[in-house]
């Protein structure tokens, strides 16, 4: 059964193989609609007109400060086009985003009542105490000017 030999071949393969979405030769699409999380050395730390800090450079300055921004994830895809900034970060205690310039910053904080520094907005997580927030709030004066 020559034709049953060319079936489970092609099946064998295709099982073997992954059934790629995607013809061998082109890279994956460029963009994904789910956040995931990033590394290090994906995203940018400067950026805007200062050449201040990024939301990410931010996200790991905090952390290398000693203060908590667990399971941080790059939203920037979801989050820049709505908000025209330039990089966007969440973690379990902050959500920061960075701007090209202070006054996209001041715009976009000002209408929302969040905290901002230069070209950084920063949005506490609902459970962090007041005490809490005003450690994080010392911690960006020092790192963002």
């Amino acid at each position: 059964m020559p034709g049953r030999a060319l079936v489970l071949g092609a099946l064998a393969a295709c099982l073997l193989g992954g059934c790629s979405s995607t013809l061998p030769g082109y890279p994956p699409p460029a963009s994904s609609a789910v956040a995931r999380p990033s590394t290090l050395a994906t995203t940018a730390t400067r950026g805007g007109e200062l050449g201040a800090l990024s939301a990410r450079g931010v996200v790991n300055a905090l952390v290398a400060a000693g203060l908590p921004a667990p399971n941080a994830v790059d939203t920037t895809a979801q989050e820049c086009p709505a908000s025209a900034c330039e990089q966007s970060v969440v973690t379990d205690t902050v959500r920061v985003k960075s701007f090209d310039t202070t006054a996209r910053a001041q715009n976009f904080a000002a209408s929302r009542d969040l905290f901002q520094l230069e070209t950084i907005v920063v949005e506490f997580a609902p459970p962090l105490s007041e005490q809490d927030r005003a450690r994080y709030r010392a911690e960006l004066e020092v790192l963002v000017r």
